[in-house]
């Protein structure tokens, strides 16, 4: 079987509300759709997003990296096993597209031909709730939405009011509106000074936070341990973590309680092994995020988190709730299957290794004119 073309189908997708963050308001996710076309006919479906608020390449960057790869897989083997490794370095987002493009290719032909594959019903994957609104009035009614909806965590925005007392006086809002049973971590994007960060969490010591998210910029890893050594709440390190190098960083500095893997930013699940493995041996905590994306990319992510390492007795009680439930914050998701959150858990889409297929008119809707370089 032979590669025999890359189709890569860039998007524009508005949020249905506003997205904000300590990073600025996010109004749209754009991205691209990447298929991996065999010449038997079978094609594989991955994603990649622009995530350019954590400053990752923009998408003309990311379509332009994926057309220079076409170029160059365009007739080799579909069974090479280093076909990637000579396309590297690539762009994080562009490698989780190919990775599972290429893996959704060949459950597709095993399928086509006959073959089974696992076909049991994977378990479903506890999930956050995201909270954004920064009015402290919708910010608690969104949390007490979530809650009724079943949700039993809430990842609350912080970093975006400035003040100290309006920071801590929001938090306490959403922790009373969620009541005593429910988790609240709160993610503030490296919005904090270690002096910030270190009054909010004192004003808030009696809420009972999780964790905190990335609370100081990604560089200031010393000021993370003393952070996490003032405040005895758990930190947890997001754009801090970008590679293996960083991530040894991180540990070197003993900055964080718990790793926040994005799979788009990682480069897919060759990009996240490394720290899970290390987590485990570390009895650290782990939270796996989609990076808002749509459902293709999600569905690879869920498929990440359903894998069989993620069921080990020592694994298990180490993964958080994760930031899957992300779906229904865009206008559309691109796909025809639902993956459908109940109580606070994804199921997915119920289909082997959480296979989805296009909706070829929403992505024609929400196409995106990116001119070749």
């Amino acid at each position: 079987m032979i590669i025999a073309d890359i189709r890569v189908h860039p998007y524009h997708i508005p949020f249905r509300q506003p997205f904000a963050t300590a990073h600025g308001t996010l109004a749209a996710r754009e991205g691209a759709i990447v298929e991996l076309v065999t010449d038997g006919g079978i094609v594989g479906l991955g994603e990649m997003a622009a995530v350019t608020e954590f400053d990752a390449p923009d998408v003309a960057t990311l379509v332009a990296a994926a057309r220079e790869a076409a170029a160059q897989i365009r007739g080799r083997s579909f069974f090479a096993p280093d076909w990637r490794a000579t396309l590297s370095p690539l762009p994080p987002p562009l490698d989780f597209a190919l990775e599972r493009a290429h893996f959704d290719a060949f459950v597709r032909e095993g399928i086509t031909n006959g073959h089974r594959h696992d076909e049991r019903l994977y378990p479903p994957v506890r999930v956050n709730a995201t909270v954004s609104a920064p009015v402290v009035e919708q910010a608690v009614a969104d949390a007490r939405r979530a809650v009724t909806a079943g949700f039993q965590c809430i990842k609350l925005k912080v970093g975006m009011l400035g003040d100290p007392s309006l920071e801590s006086g929001r938090i306490w809002a959403v922790r009373a509106a969620i009541g005593p049973d429910s988790q609240l971590r709160l993610d503030a994007n490296e919005a904090w000074t270690l002096d910030q960060a270190e009054t909010i969490l004192r004003q808030v010591r009696e809420v009972d936070i999780q964790f905190v998210e990335q609370p100081l910029a990604r560089t200031h890893l010393a000021d993370m341990r003393t952070l996490r050594q003032q405040t005895g709440i758990p930190i947890a390190v997001d754009e801090a973590l970008t590679d293996p190098a960083s991530l040894q960083r991180i540990w070197d500095a003993d900055a964080a309680d718990v790793l926040v893997l994005k799979p788009q930013l990682l480069g897919g699940i060759n990009g996240i092994h490394p720290a899970v493995a290390q987590a485990m041996l570390r009895k650290k905590s782990i939270v796996i995020t989609t990076t808002l994306e749509a459902g293709v990319g999600v569905a690879a992510t869920l498929a990440i988190v359903q894998h069989p390492i993620f069921a080990l007795p020592g694994m298990r009680p180490l993964v958080l709730a994760c930031g899957l439930a992300t779906l229904p914050l865009l206008e559309d998701d691109l796909i025809n299957e639902t993956l459908p959150v109940e109580n606070g858990w994804i199921h997915g889409a119920n289909t082997p290794f959480q296979l989805v297929t296009l909706d070829r008119a929403a992505l024609d809707r929400y196409r995106l004119e990116v001119p070749e370089c």
